[in-house]
């Protein structure tokens, strides 16, 4: 049967817990025969380099693609990567130090042959249980909750040939040092997506969870950390001025104005972050 997910892994200065998920595919037959992987080695380094290298060598009966960034390029432009090299129907993206809840894969598998969704978003979840993104219901994203469905990165399941039109674009974006697609560039493609089709959907399962619980080092283009005020502040003018290049419309004046208030209440809770 011909794969239709990969799980794309981009992975920085943590080869270890990289190796567990890794593992963890391996081990697991249903991942075995449904999954292609492919890992971006974002470490900019000889030393890690090595070191993943030999981790990678050892996992002959995974089928995976390990791709290695010469220089350290960030988690946007690795996700792109990750995009560009993904040859399934779609890519379920992972953190390099959570884990995959493989319970409910075979029914996301058969949801995405029969919903063919642009973007899947299944609930991930703390180690003590409790939704860190989710809802309990499959259904439609709302506009409201476009920040909600794709903002937290594991498990997020793009539909690859929709994405790609809009890479060239979000690329260019991160090239100028805009604040919205270098500290959310998932959600600038979930904005994409649901401006173009509306045809993004939760899942009311869970697919991935919480592992090592690594800090997050994603900045903007100014180097300041994305949960910061000055980020903050900077992208909410970011946010305005991507959603403002799309067509006007009732839907895309309404996402406006919800990227707005999200964005002004973390702003307000930037200290407390």
């Amino acid at each position: 049967m011909e794969k239709i997910l990969t799980i794309g892994i981009p992975t920085y200065k943590r080869p270890h817990s990289c190796a567990k998920l890794l593992n963890q595919i391996l081990n697991s037959q249903i991942l075995n025969d449904n999954v292609k992987v492919i890992v971006v080695n974002d470490s900019g380094s000889e030393e890690f380099e090595k070191e993943y290298a030999t981790i990678i060598n050892s996992y002959d009966g995974l089928d995976i693609n390990y791709l290695t960034n010469v220089q350290n390029i960030g988690f946007p432009k690795s996700l792109l990567k990750l995009f560009s090299f993904c040859e399934t129907k779609y890519l379920m993206m992972m953190a390099d130090d959570d884990m995959i809840v493989i319970d409910f894969l075979e029914d996301i598998l058969r949801f995405l042959n029969e919903k063919k969704p642009d973007l899947l978003s299944p609930q991930w979840l703390y180690r003590n249980g409790r939704f860190g993104r989710g809802i309990d219901v499959t259904r439609k994203v709302e506009i409201e909750e476009h920040r909600l469905c794709s903002g937290h990165a594991p498990g997020v399941i793009f539909n690859i040939e929709n994405v790609r039109e809009f890479i060239p674009i979000i690329e260019k974006r991160i090239n100028i040092g805009c604040a919205a697609t270098l500290t959310y560039p998932l959600v600038s493609f979930a904005i994409s997506l649901i401006l173009k089709n509306d045809n993004c959907w939760w899942y009311g399962e869970p697919i991935a969870m919480e592992g090592d619980n690594c800090e997050s080092g994603i900045k903007d283009g100014k180097g300041d950390h994305y949960s910061s005020v000055n980020s903050r502040i900077q992208q909410i003018a970011a946010f305005d001025d991507f959603i403002l290049t799309f067509e006007d419309s009732q839907i895309r004046n309404k996402l406006l104005l919800e990227s707005r208030a999200w964005s002004i209440k973390k702003l307000l809770n930037s200290n407390k972050e």
